[in-house]
């Protein structure tokens, strides 16, 4: 019982070190050039401007009529200008597909006193309904300027290494922040 364990002690310490994640580099940062940028340096000093380019570890931007290469090891944050429409469609729609439900519910029984079949009704309702709203979703948020947060800095970090000879059984914790 005591090797199990162990064992699975082992198993976990060692998913804990695989799944902790890498510093990245300027690669895979998703910007491109002419995206409208604010960074936040490891000294709070806030910059925006265009990006120029990317390199396997910086970025270059133009700030104020020049461009400066902002390393990844200096950066704290990184937003890029802009939103997705993505979030806007799919609240919109879901709020559109639950209005039509409602009204098509309605429609449905109308249908199905009258003529005997209501789903064609419902189901006609329910779509259009989800479809304006996700018309109305995506135009709203077009209209919101907002920004997506493209990188952070790693935080603090955890790391645990199992220490396991003959005469000895451990574990070595390291913190930091």
């Amino acid at each position: 019982m005591q090797t199990q364990t162990w064992q699975i002690l082992a198993a976990l310490v060692l998913m804990a070190t695989v799944c902790d994640p890498a510093t990245s580099d300027a690669q895979t940062i998703p910007v491109k050039a002419g995206d409208t940028v604010e960074m936040t340096d490891r000294t709070n000093r806030r910059l925006t401007g265009v990006v120029q380019g990317l390199g396997p570890s910086a970025l270059t931007v133009k700030v104020d009529g020049r461009d400066e290469q902002w390393a990844l090891a200096d950066m704290r944050e990184l937003w890029r200008r802009g939103d997705s429409l993505k979030n806007g469609a799919l609240i919109g729609a879901a709020a559109g597909g639950a209005a039509g439900l409602i009204g098509g519910m309605g429609l449905a029984s109308l249908f199905e006193n009258e003529v005997g079949a209501g789903a064609g009704p419902l189901a006609a309702m329910t779509a259009l309904g989800a479809l304006g709203g996700l018309a109305a979703g995506a135009g709203i948020d077009a209209l919101i300027t907002g920004r997506t947060l493209v990188y952070r800095e790693p935080g603090r970090s955890v790391t645990m290494l199992p220490l396991v000879s003959p005469g000895m059984r451990g574990v070595r914790l390291t913190v930091r922040f």
